[in-house]
């Protein structure tokens, strides 16, 4: 854990930064949000497959009640998914010297 003094001087550099290469800062922040969010996608993923999975069999076999909790739990996870990774829309791009739309 940083000390105040610490955090408030990693903020400005961070401010700096964005104001002299927003574009590398973009990247950065970028980057590090789609690293760590990989593997949670992944996990969301893996387990949305699974109580589908699930479900299938109990459903084919009379056994509606564990199917439609598998069902409500697999619903559950994707809503889940969505609310924590909304669909990435793409960033503006930089504006290049010399270049008119």
């Amino acid at each position: 854990m940083l000390s105040n003094r610490d955090s408030e001087t990693l903020r400005g550099m961070e401010r700096r930064l964005a104001s002299d290469d927003p574009a590398l800062a973009a990247l950065l922040r970028s980057r590090a949000d789609t690293v760590s969010g990989r593997h949670h996608r992944w996990a969301h993923d893996l387990v949305l497959t699974l109580a589908v999975l699930a479900a299938l069999p109990c459903l084919l076999f009379g056994a509606f009640g564990s199917g439609l909790v598998a069902l409500l739990f697999a619903a559950g996870v994707f809503m889940l998914r969505r609310l924590r990774f909304p669909a990435q829309r793409s960033a503006p791009q930089p504006e290049q010297p010399g270049v008119t739309s």
